[in-house]
């Protein structure tokens, strides 16, 4: 995958690993795809992962990657029930780093403040 490149529906990244199925959000620095990781899967069931991203933008700045790398070690020390599981640093030159880590189906962050600003 270009660095500069966008992602899409079908797209294999991580050396063929992950298979994207569809972007769940994006933010200022990153976008968070559904992924299915095709090591693990079966030919019934495919495991579900999030795949987080840095924007095409920020891929090139070092800070912004060593802030993404950072947020993995920092993570991967938690545990807790209501924190996301977060799996592994994913980097291999010619192509943008990622994160893998647990998917949780549920209301997003949006639907649940638009939700309560209705209130």
């Amino acid at each position: 995958m270009n660095q500069r490149q966008g992602y899409f529906s079908g797209q294999k990244v991580g050396n063929d690993r992950f298979e994207l199925r569809r972007e769940l959000g994006r933010g200022g620095m990153g976008v968070v795809w559904l992924a299915a990781d095709l090591e693990l899967s079966d030919s019934k069931n495919w495991l579900q992962v999030a795949l987080k991203f840095l924007t095409p933008d920020t891929q090139s700045d070092k800070e912004a990657v060593n802030m993404m790398r950072s947020e993995v070690q920092q993570s991967r020390k938690l545990h807790h029930p209501n924190i996301v599981s977060v799996f592994d640093w994913h980097s291999n030159e010619g192509n943008a780093p990622f994160i893998s880590m647990e998917y949780v189906d549920g209301v997003t962050l949006h639907q649940l403040r638009h939700e309560q600003e209705g209130h």
